[in-house]
This record gives structure tokens, C-alpha cells and sequence, in this order.
């Protein structure tokens, strides 16, 4: 028994002990239980608001991502060498591509990311189609609705951009999208 543990039970079970020692006592094991009890609780709190955000992110993005800052990747060979390699354990391969672009609403113009996907791939690394609001889907599992919804020259909006501008759907938007240039301009294509 060390000395802390012995002066403790000393100060606890002594029967004729000082009743302002007493209190201050009972004070400690309150301000510890309290507080340690507290502790517990946020940790709960916040555990669970850690696993609901990591799951809403999770499915935002692919848990995997190449990347290749100005070079472009070869999707097909890269996806059967993972194919080849990880069969089993793969749930899905898709390919996208991200560019910075200016929408331009007539009254001002703001910097976007367009982040450029292949409906038909897309939804076995994300679920981007159940997160789609309008227009509704005419079927209940949402099966084939990017490829419904992307056809050419049509683009999906998340739902703050769109109240930011003051778009609904089947709008026609102009987007300004940067080209290669020389060294000191950029080219700018509208679309």
C-alpha cells in the first residue's frame, strides 16, 4: 500500500474526524464524479456526430483516390490492374476529373468547381444519385438516374449554388472555362 492510499483511508475511515475535513472530502469525490462523468458524456456526444459525419463524407468521395496533379491518367489501364490485383476486395472503379470554371448569372459571376463524372461508374464509389433532390426520380431505387439526368450539356448543381443564383431546373447556365493559354493570359471558353 503506498502513502497516498494509506492517508487516504486513514482520513475516510477515522471516526473522529474533523467535520470541515469530512465535507471537503465528500466535496473532492463529487467534483471528481462530476466532472469525469461529464468527460464521458461529450466523448459519447461527439464519438457519434464523428461516425455520422464520417458517413456522410465517406460516401461524398471514393475512399481511394488517384490523383495526378496536371497529368492525366490512363482509366483503363490503372482499373484493370486494380481489377487484376484487388477482385475481391473492390467495389467499384470510376473515373472523374475536376476544373475550375465561372458561372456567370447575367448580374455576377462566381468561381465554381465542376467535378466531371462517368454516370455509369459513378455509383458504385459514391452515392451522388441519392443525394439528388430535383427533379425527382420517376423510379423508387433510383437505378440508371445520373444517366437520366446527365446527357450531354446538362450539369447537376448542389443545392446552395442554386439558391446562391437563383437556379432551378432546366435552367441554361454559362459557364466560362478556362483553356491553355500562353504564359500570361488564360483563355476563357464559354459554355
Amino acid at each position: 500500500m503506498n502513502i497516498s492510499t494509506f492517508i487516504s483511508l486513514r482520513y475516510l475511515l477515522h471516526r473522529e474526524k474533523d467535520s470541515t475535513i469530512k465535507f471537503m472530502i465528500r466535496m473532492c469525490f463529487a467534483g471528481i464524479f462530476i466532472g469525469t462523468f461529464s468527460l464521458m458524456l461529450t466523448l459519447i456526444i461527439m464519438n457519434g456526430f464523428e461516425k455520422v459525419i464520417g458517413e456522410k463524407m465517406r460516401n461524398i468521395n471514393a475512399e481511394i483516390i488517384v490523383y495526378s496533379p496536371g497529368n492525366k491518367l490512363d482509366f483503363g489501364g490503372i482499373s484493370n490492374a486494380l481489377k487484376k490485383e484487388f477482385d475481391p476486395y473492390l467495389k467499384g472503379v470510376s473515373c472523374n476529373s475536376f476544373k475550375q470554371a465561372i458561372l456567370d448569372d447575367g448580374k455576377t459571376q462566381s468561381v465554381i468547381f465542376l467535378k466531371g463524372i462517368n454516370p455509369t461508374t459513378e455509383p458504385s464509389v459514391t452515392n451522388v444519385a441519392d443525394r439528388i433532390v430535383r427533379p425527382l426520380p420517376k423510379e423508387p431505387d433510383r437505378t440508371g438516374l445520373l444517366q437520366q439526368l446527365l446527357q450531354p450539356d446538362h450539369i447537376l448543381v448542389g443545392h446552395k449554388t442554386a439558391r446562391e443564383h437563383g437556379l432551378s431546373v432546366g435552367q441554361t447556365l454559362t459557364l466560362l472555362i478556362p483553356e491553355p493559354g500562353g504564359k500570361k493570359k488564360i483563355n476563357l471558353k464559354k459554355t
